[in-house]
């Protein structure tokens, strides 16, 4: 049987039409989660040998990481505790209060507004390439250890070779995958 010219271009027309809405179909579609914004308070204390930050320093660079990590930007606040130097100058055991909303799975009934969340991929250290990671080998073990369990990750990947007092590239890795809202529903 032969299709007629037209029949043939409407049949190509519906095929591409199918094809691009199965591309614009999010790949995170099928992980989909219903989540509640839960708030978390964490006290943080970095004790390193090797790298040494100034209180606002450390807060910069937490505070990257968290937004990373899922926190909600609109109400994240981030601290500095226990700081005895003027600004800029590097602190012996600076440290952090850290207030934020990270999103945990629903389980239940839920007691707040619900919003649709994915899991997303992170990495990290994808913005500290080099010398640059290796400098803050003992900054992402601390953050795993006493900042990461306050959010919902799932297949962690975690790498952490630090030896004090020394820079070893390519000895440490963070990745995991966290939940975050669907771009619709970023806030409650």
């Amino acid at each position: 049987m032969r299709m007629s010219k037209w029949a043939h271009g409407m049949a190509r027309a519906g095929l591409g039409a199918l094809g691009a809405c199965v591309l614009s179909t999010p790949l995170w579609a099928a992980d989909a989660e219903q989540a509640v914004w839960t708030e978390k308070t964490v006290h943080f204390v970095y004790t390193g040998f090797t790298t040494h930050y100034s209180c606002d320093g450390l807060r910069e660079q937490v505070r990257d990481m968290l937004l990373q990590l899922g926190a909600r930007k609109e109400d994240l606040k981030v601290r500095e505790s226990g700081c005895t130097r003027l600004a800029g100058a590097p602190e012996p055991f600076p440290g952090l209060d850290i207030k934020m909303h990270v999103l945990t799975p629903v389980t239940g009934a839920a007691s707040q507004p619900v919003v649709a969340a994915h899991w997303k991929p992170i990495d990290l250290l994808a913005h500290h390439p080099g010398l640059d990671a290796a400098g803050q080998c003992e900054l992402f073990e601390e953050v795993k250890h006493d900042i990461l369990p306050s959010f919902t990750v799932r297949n962690l990947d975690f790498i952490a070779e630090c030896v004090p007092h020394q820079l070893t590239p390519g000895a440490q890795r963070l990745k995991a995958e966290v939940l975050v809202t669907d771009a619709l529903s970023a806030s409650p």
